[in-house]
């Protein structure tokens, strides 16, 4: 009985972990430009990654497949990273959370 309470613990320690992460300001708001096989390229516009340097294009990759045949080229998102930039040309991440960002 004790182990399974720490088990449960820990899970929902986890889950709110995920949800913290991705709130508050976003890594990058930018440009949908293309799509390759996994990857979407986008055109940073601005957010808390340009403060490191980027500021061009990357290329971003989200383990939803469904989730990229969503997007569309020319869609404006605001997207927050999981895991580490790779400094590549393009720089590549991965999609934790995105939103689109309603044109006004």
């Amino acid at each position: 009985m004790k182990s399974l309470l720490i088990l449960l613990c820990a899970v929902s320690l986890v889950a709110c972990d995920d949800e913290l992460r991705y709130d508050g300001d976003p890594d990058i708001i930018g440009t949908v430009i293309e799509f390759t096989d996994d990857r979407a390229l986008v055109d940073i516009e601005s957010g808390e990654l340009t403060e490191y340097g980027y500021g061009d294009d990357i290329a971003l990759s989200y383990d939803d497949v469904e989730g990229f045949s969503r997007l569309q080229q020319g869609e404006e998102i605001a997207v927050w990273l999981t895991g580490q930039v790779l400094d590549s040309n393009p720089p590549k991440a991965g999609i934790g959370r995105y939103e689109r960002v309603e044109s006004e």
